[in-house]
């Protein structure tokens, strides 16, 4: 029993470190000059027979985390959650979905983060469903009592992700819930991850989108 606690405790520093300081290790030759603070530009990020795909923002990834890492990843709402991790399906469904303050022109929001790494393929995915209602709430939450307003952001983080993490069922739900639910609410969605792979999926995503919510997309290099 000891073996196994120590076993998921130590899964649970490595996840950690990576998720925060390990993350830019390496990483700085990369970096541009943008704001952190997330000011869009209101540019584009490319076309597909005349169509306008993705909202461009003067920052990239790299900027994202650490701007993620600089306003406190490991929040209260986080912080009760990882303390009660057990087991390695439970540590596997915290790093699947969490919640993450972003600053975004010079006020404090709520973030769901969702690493497509960490996703497990079911038969049913009311239980996803669930846990997606849980965190946007709990990000808007955050927004309102830093920022005065309702408002949420998406970090659909593919990277990293195989044929066995990647469900065109879990993106339509994760996507229509945003769309229905929480349009007025959702600030922007940043996509990440390989852009070739985002791009071919992108014809099958956008049936489930309408345009208000086409226009937040920001797909990030």
């Amino acid at each position: 029993m000891m073996n196994k606690m120590q076993e998921i405790e130590n899964m649970k520093n490595g996840e950690t470190n990576g998720e925060t300081n390990g993350e830019t290790n390496g990483e700085t030759n990369g970096e541009t000059n943008g704001e952190t603070n997330g000011e869009t530009n209101g540019e584009t990020n490319g076309e597909t027979n005349g169509e306008k795909i993705f909202k461009k923002v003067n920052f990239t990834a790299l900027n994202l985390k650490k701007n993620l890492i600089e306003n406190n990843n490991l929040i209260n709402e986080n912080y009760e959650e990882f303390n009660k991790i057990k087991t390695k399906e439970e540590l596997r469904l915290y790093n699947l979905m969490n919640i993450k303050k972003f600053k975004y022109n010079n006020s404090i929001y709520g973030l769901v983060h969702i690493q497509l790494k960490y996703f497990v393929k079911m038969s049913n995915y009311d239980f996803y469903i669930k846990k997606i209602d849980e965190k946007t709430k709990t990000a808007i939450n955050i927004s309102k009592t830093n920022s005065n307003q309702e408002k949420v952001f998406l970090f659909l983080d593919l990277s990293g992700i195989t044929q066995k993490n990647f469900s065109r069922k879990f993106i339509k739900i994760v996507l229509k819930k945003l769309n229905i639910d929480y349009d007025d609410k959702l600030e922007l969605c940043f996509l990440y991850g390989n852009i070739a792979f985002i791009k071919l999926v992108w014809p099958f995503v956008k049936l489930f989108l309408d345009k208000e919510t086409k226009e937040k997309i920001v797909l990030l290099n």
